[in-house]
């Protein structure tokens, strides 16, 4: 009979080590994780309970073994003898058992984690949305009115303030008074240096030979055959 309770301790460890994998896997939803841990704690309750009764078991057999025969005493258990049979064939047919559990499961939890994920991305498709049109639309309109600013401020500088601030005038103004101006001056600066005109003539017959020396030396000649013929 010790199989029986052996295979409640495997079928037990089996779960317990699908518990641990599912508790430590962030993307598997806790209540698998202790559907795994109940199995795994019930199979070792059973593992447990089969011990204690195979244990009196054997007591009592120990006692009655010389009143009564193995079939009287098969006769008495064989409810409990076919129970444990049943379960040692669940045991063995754990896997595919098990995946008909879960699947049962999922069948009726899969509608809450639907509503879970529908709630969290709930707001997703409003913010794409807002998104685009703000690529699309909004940004499109804002550069186009800054490029409608930047060829105002250009036609600005360019054609307006020109044609508000003329300064036509000033150059009319200035050529009719440049040649008073440039009397004003040279009557000043011949009441300060009486020379000046000897200065202005000396500096005017340096200029002209530097510029033209031979001309300049055939002037002089000239001035001195009218001087002394």
């Amino acid at each position: 009979m010790g199989w029986i309770v052996d295979g409640f301790n495997s079928a037990s460890s089996f779960f317990h080590s699908l518990y641990l994998e599912c508790y430590y896997a962030f993307y598997i939803p806790g209540p698998v994780a202790d559907f795994f841990y109940s199995l795994s704690r019930t199979f070792s309750s059973l593992a447990w309970d089969f011990y204690d009764f195979f244990s009196w078991l054997l007591t009592k057999f120990e006692e009655v073994g010389q009143v009564l025969t193995w079939d009287n005493i098969y006769s008495y258990f064989k409810t409990y003898f076919d129970a444990a049979i049943n379960a040692w064939s669940w045991v063995l047919n754990s896997f595919w058992n098990v995946w008909d559990i879960a699947d049962s499961w999922w069948s009726l939890t899969q509608y809450t984690v639907k509503g879970w994920i529908a709630a969290a991305t709930q707001g997703l498709d409003g913010l794409i949305a807002a998104w685009s049109n703000f690529w699309n639309v909004t940004w499109p309109e804002w550069t186009g009115k800054l490029d409608y600013l930047g060829a105002a401020w250009d036609n600005f500088w360019a054609v307006t303030l020109p044609a508000l601030v003329s300064f036509s005038w000033l150059d009319i103004w200035w050529n009719s008074r440049i040649k008073d101006v440039q009397g004003i001056i040279e009557s000043t600066i011949k009441v300060w240096f009486p020379f000046y005109e000897s200065l202005a003539a000396l500096w005017n017959s340096i200029e002209e030979f530097f510029t033209d020396p031979e001309e300049w030396l055939y002037k002089a000649v000239d001035r001195i055959f009218e001087r002394f013929w």
